[in-house]
């Protein structure tokens, strides 16, 4: 599914993850300079392997939240504001070139929130990383 021809929506088996691509964690931890933040996103992002399987050069999104970080109604509004907070970074940053990676965005591991995020820190927390990415 492509959102506002932005990015696009990765479905269920319909990523790939080659064995030799690294996985950047990009909310592991703070650059030397920067505050450090409670983190309530895990944020992964790689490159796809070759140009020709970027998708007309957009983005995608992986947005993955397991049963344990909340019920259903939750789990889904998180998706839809990563979503949202997603196209928000990327039409206020144009000169950020995403185009042929993957971004991976779940809930933190042990994270009292899980799914219940609300949209103004998934957002900073998603702008911080992709920030750490270009």
């Amino acid at each position: 599914m492509y959102i506002a021809k932005r990015f696009r929506v990765v479905r269920h088996l319909d990523h790939v993850l080659p064995a030799p691509v690294a996985v950047r964690s990009l909310t592991a931890q703070a650059a030397p300079g920067e505050a450090r933040v409670p983190q309530i996103l895990d944020i992964r992002a790689w490159r796809l392997p070759t140009p020709s399987a970027a998708l007309l050069g957009i983005p995608s999104l992986l947005v993955h939240a397991p049963r344990r970080t909340g019920k259903a109604v939750e789990r889904n509004r998180f998706k839809r504001r990563a979503r949202m907070a997603l196209l928000k970074v990327l039409g206020d940053s144009p000169s950020l070139d995403l185009s042929s990676w993957v971004i991976w965005v779940r809930p933190t591991k042990g994270s009292p929130l899980g799914c219940r995020a609300d949209y103004a820190a998934i957002e900073g927390q998603l702008r911080l990383a992709l920030s750490r990415l270009g």
